[in-house]
């Protein structure tokens, strides 16, 4: 059987590009089978408001940029994703960069991660550079083992460049900007090869613009480009205990999420976490709660009945009370299942909407009178 030229062509290229590399540790395709399972690589997240914000699950191999203000909680949702990584089965190291010198260990175990240093046989690798040429040093040089599955960069707003440090801010101005934007150029292949995620925390800033948006991320555009999933994180209120209202006893946040870009799952959702400082995420809060929200029990005036289930409780309290009762542990483990089948597996068919700028610059969905109008994006 004679062999076509496209076949002579695929065969010639893949021969001279095909290779690790040296200190490289996965193999460098140039050409993908899309049907090959290894092509798109999950992560599950095992938090429904992440979960619902998310799709799911994150596509390895991908940048997720983190956006907002100071004390929103960017960096606890980041944390708490390195604990998310360092579950599976292999590619289970994590990386945090830590330009702000603030990464604190009792509030990372919290969260659910293993801080146990991979020095001393664990998966976490803690690095906190003075430039960003360092770290991006660092960074290249951990994607290239293979074996990390995450590397947090905590924040762009906090680097320095080796010529800002040398010379001063005012020579450099603009420098960590074309340093991002060189960075990202060069990782964004390699991070797809290797099935790590970049987690790029962005904090926002006065803008000097005189129109749009009066904040603005550090750092110049390229993040936005570069990233397959960006998220606007904000702090909506504190949580106290019951009779407290004073700041000074604040217990935990209330973090909202709203996603502005994702180009591998369905956009513009928005959910929100409850954060206790002490303990981290309420994950079977959230799931009773996505359970409420997403009817999985029918609900007949202020009553939740499911027979078939042994369920019938009067009000949203009483149904979490049950749910959280140890002997009805099978019942809320299957319907836990069908909350991720449902984030994971939902796929947008609401025609009643358009995608549109708003007065921020950013993307969101307005609704439109006629539902039979196609979603069309306004510019």
């Amino acid at each position: 059987m004679a062999i076509s030229k496209s076949m002579k062509f695929i065969a010639e290229m893949e021969r001279k590009h095909n290779k690790k590399g040296e200190g490289v540790n996965f193999e460098r395709k140039i050409f993908e089978n899309v049907n090959d399972p290894s092509f798109e690589r999950w992560l599950p997240l095992p938090l429904p408001g992440l979960q619902k914000v998310f799709g799911g699950q994150l596509l390895k191999g991908r940048i997720y940029q983190f956006q907002g203000q100071e004390s929103t909680g960017k960096s606890t949702i980041a944390t708490y994703m390195a604990a998310c990584v360092q579950q599976e089965p292999t590619q289970n190291n994590v990386l945090y960069v830590d330009f702000e010198m603030s990464f604190k260990p009792d509030f990372a175990k919290a969260l659910g991660v293993d801080i146990t240093p991979i020095q001393e046989g664990g998966k976490f690798l803690l690095c906190q550079p003075l430039t960003g040429e360092e770290a991006f040093d660092v960074i290249n040089g951990a994607i290239e083992t293979g074996e990390f599955g995450l590397i947090i960069f905590d924040s762009d707003a906090t680097v320095a460049t080796d010529a800002e440090l040398e010379k001063g801010a005012d020579i450099a101005f603009g420098g960590a900007a074309k340093l991002f934007a060189g960075a990202l150029r060069r990782l964004n292949g390699l991070l797809k090869k290797s099935g790590t995620i970049l987690c790029w925390i962005s904090q926002e800033r006065a803008s000097m613009e005189m129109y749009g948006s009066p904040v603005k991320a550090t750092g110049g555009n390229a993040i936005r480009y570069y990233a397959a999933g960006r998220f606007k994180i904000s702090r909506r209120t504190d949580l106290f205990d019951a009779g407290n209202n004073k700041a000074s006893l604040a217990k935990g946040i209330v973090i909202k999420i709203k996603n502005l870009k994702n180009k591998v799952k369905v956009p513009f959702r928005e959910t929100e976490l409850y954060l206790d400082f002490a303990k981290g995420f309420d994950v079977d809060g959230s799931y009773v709660e996505a359970i409420i929200d997403l009817k999985i029990i029918p609900l007949a005036g202020a009553w939740y009945k499911d027979l078939e289930r042994g369920i019938s409780v009067q009000g949203s309290a009483k149904l979490k009370e049950w749910l959280l009762d140890p002997l009805n542990k099978d019942v809320f483990e299957e319907l836990k299942q069908k909350v991720t089948e449902a984030y994971t597996n939902e796929i947008e068919e609401d025609k009643s909407r358009v995608v549109a700028l708003n007065s921020e610059g950013e993307l969101e969905e307005v609704e439109v009178l006629n539902p039979d109008e196609e979603p069309r994006l306004i510019l």
